[in-house]
């Protein structure tokens, strides 16, 4: 029985939408990654997925996924931004970033503070117009299986996350106008480390 209780306390709130990371397989067990819109209706989760995407794909191959609690910047940006039908090549996430769950085929990240491991009850795809012209996407309901707590104090929050969660939006749907605002936020209330890690990684994609 999950505790509901548990969900609130993590910052879930009926019919609201969190900004969590999905982590699934690909084939060969290669680790994936993407940050995803979550809600919380009747005890089940819900998200709203392209069915292009290799998480959709995965979802529905291995019945199953992680929800991750993360609070860095830099993963958000990430895994919104590389990876897509690359395997290999071009992982969104590391090997070494993992672990395997318990209770489901697929992994969650090691760095998390939180991951809740999710069972597919059912997916119900839908005819959509977007910047990808006439596409389809997924409305996917989960099962909770388990709320797994790894870091069970509270943290400060720093408005970096927020703009890393807003720009990491705007470059899934392919858009570069209004970037410079995130970057200057970013730049001005993160470690300078930190943030020199996010503008490595945009190097010549902005």
């Amino acid at each position: 029985m999950i505790n509901l209780n548990e969900l609130e306390n993590m910052g879930f709130k009926e019919g609201a939408l969190s900004e969590c990371i999905i982590t699934t397989y690909n084939k060969d067990d290669i680790p994936n990654a993407a940050p995803i819109g979550v809600t919380i209706h009747d005890e089940c989760v819900t998200m709203r997925i392209h069915t292009f995407t290799d998480t959709y794909r995965n979802i529905v191959d291995k019945k199953s996924c992680v929800l991750n609690i993360v609070y860095d910047p830099y993963l958000f940006i990430k895994t919104a931004i590389m990876g897509q039908g690359k395997d290999k090549e071009e992982q969104d996430i590391e090997d070494n970033q993992v672990y395997k769950a318990q209770n489901v085929d697929a992994p969650y990240i090691n760095s998390a503070n939180a991951y809740i491991e999710l069972k597919l009850l059912s997916h119900d795809e839908r005819k959509t117009h977007d910047r990808h012209g006439k596409a389809k996407v997924s409305i996917i309901k989960f099962e909770i299986l388990s709320i797994n707590i790894i870091k069970d104090y509270p943290i400060t929050i720093n408005r970096a996350l927020f703009a890393a969660i807003e720009l990491a939006i705007l470059l899934s749907r392919e858009k570069k106008d209004g970037t410079e605002h995130y970057l200057k936020i970013m730049k001005k209330t993160m470690a300078s480390d930190d943030y020199k890690k996010i503008e490595d990684l945009l190097e010549g994609k902005l």
